[in-house]
C-alpha cells in the first residue's frame, strides 16, 4: 500500500468514528403503557412456571422465563446506576459460602424508603422475568459465585419483615 492510501483509509476511520451516529429508526421502541401490559403478563404467568433457582444457574435458556421465588434479602450492588438486590432462595445454604442458590433482583424504577427493606431480615417474594445469568460478586463478603446466577427484572415485589404485620408491596404495572 502506498502512503497515500494508507492515509486516507486513516482518515476515513478517523472520519466514521468521530461522525454522529445515526439513530435506528426500524427499531422499535415501547410505549410506556406497552411495558406495563408486558410486566402485567409476565406477574400473571409467573405462577405457572416452577423452575427453581438453581435450575436456571448456568443456563441461560431460561432468559425471557417469568419467574415467581421468594428468598432472604443477602446484599445489594449497583450495575450501570442502578441498584440490584440478591436474595437467597435456601436459607439453609448460607449465601456467604455458596450462592448457587442467590438470585438478583432489578427494579424498573427506585425503591422507596421503607424499613421493612433491611439487610438479613427481609423475606422477598418476587414476580418477573430472567433477563440476564451473569456471575455475582458478594461486596460484604468478597466471594464470587462459581456458577452464573439468574438476574430477575421485578413486575411485582413483596418485601416483609419480623416486626411488621403487612408487607410492603410494590407492583410496577
Amino acid at each position: 500500500m502506498s502512503l497515500t492510501k494508507l492515509t486516507f483509509f486513516t482518515l476515513l476511520i478517523v472520519f466514521l468514528a468521530i461522525s454522529p451516529l445515526q439513530a435506528d429508526t426500524t427499531i422499535p421502541f415501547k410505549s410506556e403503557e406497552q411495558r406495563i401490559a408486558e410486566r402485567r403478563e409476565i406477574a400473571a404467568h409467573a405462577a405457572f412456571n416452577n423452575t427453581s433457582v438453581e435450575d436456571v444457574a448456568d443456563n441461560p435458556r431460561y432468559v425471557g422465563q417469568a419467574v415467581e421465588w421468594e428468598g432472604y434479602f443477602v446484599f445489594s450492588d449497583t450495575k450501570h446506576r442502578n441498584v440490584r438486590y440478591f436474595a437467597n432462595s435456601n436459607r439453609a445454604i448460607k449465601a456467604e459460602n455458596n450462592m448457587n442458590f442467590v438470585f438478583g433482583i432489578v427494579f424498573p424504577q427506585a425503591l422507596p424508603a421503607d424499613a421493612r427493606i433491611s439487610v438479613y431480615s427481609t423475606r422477598i417474594y418476587v414476580k418477573g422475568k430472567i433477563i440476564a445469568v451473569e456471575k455475582l460478586f458478594n461486596n460484604r463478603t468478597f466471594t464470587f459465585s462459581s456458577h452464573r446466577q439468574p438476574i430477575v427484572e421485578a413486575a411485582e415485589v413483596t418485601f416483609s419483615r419480623e416486626p411488621y404485620n403487612s408487607p410492603l408491596t410494590i407492583r410496577y404495572y
